[in-house]
């Protein structure tokens, strides 16, 4: 074959291979239900590995409307979407599949500008099945053997060029199922601004949306310690999709009202003074490295919540949950609640690893009664590199949750190892966990363990 010919072969397959690819990605967020308060572990809220050598497979939920809400610390995306855009330096997996798609907001990607979404309305959904066919009693641990672990319903609007509209519903969640309606407007790639409800920038598993999560949920501490949904109402100033400095640094900046979501939370007292505020900044560390994405973030969140003391302790902790520190926190007492938190995250080819640590200190404004609590989990995952018409990944994650620094036994070790299998829309999961516990009536270290099976999809 002369190299004419051959030139026009790849030109032709090249175009093959676009149009076969060409659509809109679709993937949703995340949303956490208590199990262990809010977890799709008991997690919530989100799963193929990064393909690419320095990008994580995209959702499609993130695709479509760019808002600072959106904007986590890099996520090993999985549950795929149909068909995002392509990244700037793409790796082909096994040099026959098509380069693996950037998610912008999962993991902002280098020096690539985010292509501007249309003007109209799109709908997404995502929805997660949790059966657990075996569990010992232990803290955190799995009530429920079958539960609809998430359905949540995305509608993303961009009535003008700078302007766009998010709306969630959580289907699964107790209560109002409403999760997100905010209004962004883009001023510039530097200068954003969110108003209404959305998510909090509270951590890197917080702000990853649920399809992502690699193993579909997150380390327990990071549910007990943050507050219900991650979601408040107020107004968010950050950068744009595509950062500051071509894609280096990334922002976030939140005043909300502390009391949660809309119809879920408590009531603030006419003329209180009770607010929060929540700050992220991630830095794209890897840029200066040849190939691997190495991400860092930190965090910060401080909140000042009302007492809540109705005499009805069960319904007392149903609104603790709405505010920083859920029940960890001495929440009978009016409390400011400091929440901080700092990660790092790695991705090089079939390889993502993830490190984060949030550290808890509550106080009473007006008695002694104080929390500290603290927790870290280090988790990884690995794409198998199989010519399979589905995508094979091993994830592993250990984690330790103390929720009280001043006693001396009731600390939780988890650690758990499975396996996820991927198709273009489906994503089913198998993990094993076993628990290591304080007894607090005894002090005596118990164990335990826990068979998760798991479906998620797309729609």
């Amino acid at each position: 074959m002369t190299r004419a010919t051959d030139a026009r072969w790849r030109a032709l397959a090249a175009i093959a291979l676009v149009v076969a690819t060409a659509g809109t990605a679709i993937a949703d967020e995340d949303l956490p239900t208590p199990a262990a308060e809010d977890t799709p572990t008991p997690a919530a809220e989100d799963t193929p590995t990064p393909v690419a050598e320095d990008k994580p497979t995209p959702v499609a939920e993130d695709t479509p409307t760019r808002t600072a809400e959106d904007l986590p610390a890099p996520a090993a995306p999985q549950v795929p979407a149909a068909s995002p855009r392509r990244s700037a330096d793409p790796v082909a997996k096994g040099g026959s599949l098509p380069p693996a798609p950037i998610d912008i907001n999962a993991f902002p990607p280098r020096a690539t500008r985010p292509e501007p979404r249309p003007l109209g309305v799109e709908v997404h959904g995502f929805a997660a099945l949790w059966w657990i066919p075996w569990s010992q009693e232990a803290p955190g641990a799995a009530t429920d053997t079958l539960r609809l672990r998430f359905a949540v319903l995305r509608i993303d609007a961009r009535p003008a060029p700078k302007v766009t509209v998010l709306a969630r519903l959580g289907l699964m969640l107790p209560g109002s199922p409403l999760l997100d309606m905010a209004a962004a407007y883009q001023l510039h790639d530097t200068v954003g601004l969110t108003f209404g409800q959305f998510r909090l920038p509270l951590g890197a598993s917080a702000t990853t949306l649920a399809p992502q999560l690699v193993m579909l949920d997150r380390p327990r501490y990071v549910y007990a310690m943050t507050k219900l949904a991650f979601r408040d109402v107020g107004a968010m100033v950050h950068s744009g999709p595509a950062g500051l400095a071509d894609g280096m640094v990334h922002y976030r900046l939140a005043l909300a009202s502390g009391s949660g979501r809309l119809g879920s939370g408590i009531e603030r007292p006419p003329g209180a003074t009770q607010y929060l505020i929540a700050g992220r900044v991630i830095v794209d560390a890897g840029r200066w490295l040849p190939n691997p994405r190495l991400v860092a973030g930190l965090s910060y969140a401080r909140s000042r919540d009302p007492a809540i003391d109705s005499g009805m302790l069960a319904a007392d902790r149903a609104l603790a949950v709405n505010t920083l520190g859920r029940t960890l926190v001495p929440f009978g007492d009016k409390r400011v609640t400091h929440l901080a938190g700092a990660d790092l995250t790695l991705a090089r080819g079939p390889i993502w690893a993830q490190a984060e640590t949030l550290y808890l200190r509550s106080h009473a404004t007006d008695g002694a009664a104080h929390a500290e609590a603290l927790g870290f989990s280090v988790e990884a995952g690995y794409t198998l590199p199989l010519e399979l018409p589905l995508e094979l990944q091993v994830a592993a994650r250990g984690e330790r949750f103390d929720p009280n620094l001043d006693a001396d036994a009731d600390a939780q070790n988890i650690a758990s190892l499975g396996l996820n299998a991927t198709t273009a829309r489906v994503r089913w999961s198998a993990f094993i966990s076993a628990i290591r516990f304080e007894d607090a009536a005894t002090g005596e270290s118990q164990h335990a363990g826990e068979l998760a099976l798991r479906a998620a999809a797309t729609f």
